[in-house]
């Protein structure tokens, strides 16, 4: 009887192994099952800087700079995007664009860098003066489901 209980508990043991591995392995034929309803967004703030990274974004995520009203501020940014489209906006507190709608048609328009319906360019980046006329710029990010990227964003007041 004792060799027989060993015998079902090394079965048991080993169906449970075995579970443990199969189960990987079945989300690995389609990783669909696990990334299908994922959206991430990290992000990182610092003094002056904020860096956006972002999976499958869908919908708007938006910041909120906090500034000195009346005063003018470098902005320089950085974006890379990865696949799927999105567009970047910075607005004032009303809602107004104060500075570039920036996104994948937009670079592919202004560039022509399109290469049979996809994105050539992955990257870019720049500077611009913007003044405060309120106490926040409102950083708005966008996305279909597909976008894929991160944006980094500097800020420096101007004496």
């Amino acid at each position: 009887m004792k060799g027989n209980d060993e015998n079902h508990s090394n079965l048991f043991i080993f169906l449970i192994l075995l579970l443990f591995v199969l189960i990987p392995l079945s989300a690995c034929a389609n990783p669909k099952v696990i990334s299908a309803d994922l959206n991430y967004w990290k992000e990182e703030i610092n003094t002056e800087e904020i860096v956006f990274s972002f999976e499958k974004l869908e919908g708007e995520n938006q910041r909120v700079l906090r500034l000195e009203p009346e005063k003018e501020y470098l902005i320089e940014y950085e974006l890379r995007f990865d696949r799927g489209l999105f567009d970047v906006f910075i607005t004032d507190s009303d809602g107004e664009v104060l500075f570039f709608r920036l996104g994948t048609e937009e670079i592919k328009k202004n560039l022509l860098l399109e290469l049979e319906g996809n994105v050539n360019l992955h990257m870019i980046g720049g500077t611009v003066k913007l003044k405060a006329t309120d106490e926040v710029f409102n950083i708005i990010v966008k996305g279909d489901g597909e976008a894929a990227g991160y944006l980094k964003i500097n800020w420096i007041e101007v004496n």
